[in-house]
């Protein structure tokens, strides 16, 4: 019960009595997410969270990370050998309910697709004008349950009409897209073009 009650305590000290999102494993569901639910809300009188975000496990060899276990990478561990661009395209790929497997050959697939990504836009300047269509449908994307690798697939889409634009002023409405949009899943465009 400790447990369940210090996380309450927390949250009403440094956030307090209502929080707009909770977030943690699936397996925290029960009991104590319910718990800390129950137990907040009889102590503040009000609603406890607006929206709960359980995400999938993360696994290495088909085994739950943990600490425990002492099968876990930390973020340190890994920009040792991956920039930040590719770990979060990595983590973007998977709808945040879904487990995430962590391997080499999925790290090496998501930083060719940033790469790829940053690519499209190197070399040119943000400009005001937008592109509603591509706009709406990243929004849309986001707006189905955080569908972050459907985000993914937008900017992908405007990265290619980057390359199929008929001329430099077309090019870049689209490149401002991807950048804009691109910095809202968290891309670090000025450090990728020093690197790609």
């Amino acid at each position: 019960p400790g447990w369940h009650i210090e996380c309450s305590a927390m949250s009403k000290k440094f956030l307090g009595d209502s929080i707009d999102i909770h977030a943690g494993g699936a397996d925290l569901t029960f009991p104590h997410h319910e718990n800390e639910l129950a137990q907040s809300e009889c102590a503040n009188g009000c609603k406890f969270v607006n929206y709960w975000l359980h995400n999938g496990f993360v696994t290495i060899n088909k085994e739950k990370m943990s600490k425990s276990l002492n099968n876990f990478l930390t973020i340190d561990d890994l920009l040792k050998k991956y920039d930040s661009n590719a770990i979060r395209f990595f983590i973007l790929t998977n709808h945040y309910r879904m487990p995430v497997e962590f391997n080499d050959e999925a790290l090496n697939s998501a930083a060719a697709g940033a790469k790829r990504l940053i690519g499209a836009v190197c070399g040119y300047n943000k400009t005001d004008e937008v592109d509603e269509e591509s706009v709406n449908a990243f929004k849309l994307a986001m707006d189905d349950d955080l569908n972050t690798s459907k985000a993914l697939a937008v900017l992908f889409a405007v990265a290619d009409k980057v390359k199929k634009a008929t001329d430099e002023k077309e090019a870049k409405v689209f490149v401002s897209i991807v950048i804009t949009l691109g910095e809202v899943l968290g891309f670090y465009f000025s450090l990728a073009k020093k690197e790609v």
